[in-house]
């Protein structure tokens, strides 16, 4: 059980419904506090070293948060190789995390994935899809403008000081194979960066659907009208009687 549960309620939560083992892990029984808002996610342990399972999606309702999508090559041993592949994941989230010098809110990763699911060499480089979701202090104007600046290109800096951070921490975190390690900084290559929940994107994607929908249901009644109405008129004629 995860010792730090704020912001999580575990009021529903019983260990003999909510099933906590690796292979079938299954826990959709929690909520968020009051005060918190967003949705309340448990994810399995390290199916190796075993320990706490993590939650994520409760928000403090005074920080902001947003996603974010990367897609990046690393050279890494073995893609198979869950401790070190969970060494990889922690290194970047901790190097983000550094690079944004973030005094309040936290870096969470929500998926982290080979970009194809194929067999490759060993010792290759490989492209992953990282989606991670920041979270910081609602008056924190600066980490906000560097996470727009991250997606619109504008923040390379940002960009250089997670590659040097990655470089640090990967030589620092032990479960990370030491070649890899030598390897990190000089084969990884951010290929794409780009925001996962933009609010005045949703809006407007909002209002061009509701407004296709409207010129659906408009045409619809016009074409029904069209083939409706002269038919209707054909069967109330009254035809007046020969002679």
């Amino acid at each position: 059980m995860p010792q730090n549960r704020e912001g999580y309620d575990f009021l529903n939560f019983d260990d003999q419904v909510d099933d906590l083992r690796w292979n079938t892990f299954d826990v959709n029984s929690l909520t968020c506090m009051a005060g918190f808002s967003g949705s309340a996610r448990a994810e399995p342990c390290d199916r190796f070293q075993g320990g706490e399972f993590e939650l994520s999606g409760c928000i403090r309702r005074d920080l902001k948060s947003m996603g974010v999508e990367m897609t990046l090559d690393i050279v890494v041993q073995d893609t198979n190789n869950q401790v070190e592949m969970n060494a990889v994941q922690k290194t970047l989230e901790e190097s983000f995390e550094n690079s944004l010098n973030l005094h309040s809110g936290s870096v969470t990763t929500t998926s982290f994935v080979l970009f194809t699911q194929r067999r490759r060499a060993l010792s290759s480089s490989e492209t992953f899809v990282w989606n991670f979701e920041v979270s910081y202090s609602s008056s924190d104007t600066a980490t906000e403008s560097s996470l727009k600046g991250l997606a619109d290109g504008s923040s390379t800096s940002l960009l250089n000081d997670f590659a040097n951070e990655v470089e640090t921490n990967a030589e620092l975190n032990s479960d990370i194979l030491s070649q890899d390690s030598v390897d990190f900084r000089a084969a990884m290559n951010v290929i794409e960066v780009r925001k996962l929940n933009d609010d005045n994107a949703k809006i407007t994607r909002i209002i061009i659907i509701a407004t296709l929908l409207a010129v659906v249901v408009v045409a619809t009644i016009l074409i029904m009208r069209h083939i409706g109405g002269p038919s209707s008129s054909k069967h109330n004629r009254r035809i007046a009687p020969a002679g």
